[in-house]
C-alpha cells in the first residue's frame, strides 16, 4: 500500500484498530508501527520507512499510512501461499490478508486426539513451530522456482 494524498485530516487515535483486538491476535498485529512512528518522526521525510510484522487488516494499514506512522507497509507471510492477496486487499474484495498460519496443522486428522492430548509437551510445541517454518521455507522455495522459470 502506498500513502494516500487526501489532505483530511484525522485526529491520531492511542491505538490502531488492529491493536485494540483481545490476546495474542493484538500481540502479532503490526506489531513495529510504533517503532515505525518513531523512526518515521526522527527521519522527517529525509526516506521512506516501511514498516513490516504483522500487517493484516488493510483499515489498520491504511490509518498507519495516513496518520504518517510509516511510508510503506510491508507483506511477507501472506503472500508465501496467495501472491495475489495483496491485489484482493486493494480491490477491496477482502478486508484483511489471510493467516495461513492459523490454517495448518501438526500431521494428519487421526493424529489430531494425541496431538491434543501431547499438546502441553515442549517437544509437541517445538514440532509445531519448526513445521510452521518448514511450510513457509517450502513456499519460498516453490515460488522461487517459479519466477527463475519464467
Amino acid at each position: 500500500m502506498a500513502k494516500s494524498s487526501d489532505t483530511t485530516t484525522a485526529e491520531a487515535p492511542t491505538k490502531t484498530p488492529a491493536c485494540a483486538k483481545q490476546g495474542s491476535t493484538a500481540v502479532r498485529e503490526s506489531y513495529f508501527i510504533e517503532f515505525s512512528a518513531t523512526i518515521c518522526a526522527q527521519l522527517a521525510g529525509r526516506c521512506a520507512v516501511m514498516c513490516t510484522g504483522g500487517n493484516r487488516e488493510a483499515v489498520a494499514m491504511d490509518l498507519a499510512l495516513r496518520l504518517n506512522k510509516c511510508d510503506l507497509i510491508g507483506i511477507g507471510r501472506p503472500l508465501c501461499a496467495d501472491v495475489a492477496c495483496t491485489g484482493r486487499l486493494l480491490a477491496g474484495e477482502i478486508t484483511a490478508l489471510p493467516r495461513w498460519e492459523d490454517t495448518l496443522q501438526l500431521g494428519y486428522d487421526w493424529m489430531q486426539p494425541f496431538l491434543a492430548w501431547t499438546g502441553g509437551w515442549w517437544l509437541t510445541k517445538l514440532l509445531k513451530v519448526i513445521s510452521l517454518q518448514n511450510w513457509y521455507y517450502v513456499r519460498h522455495s516453490a515460488l522461487a522456482t517459479i519466477f527463475v522459470r519464467q
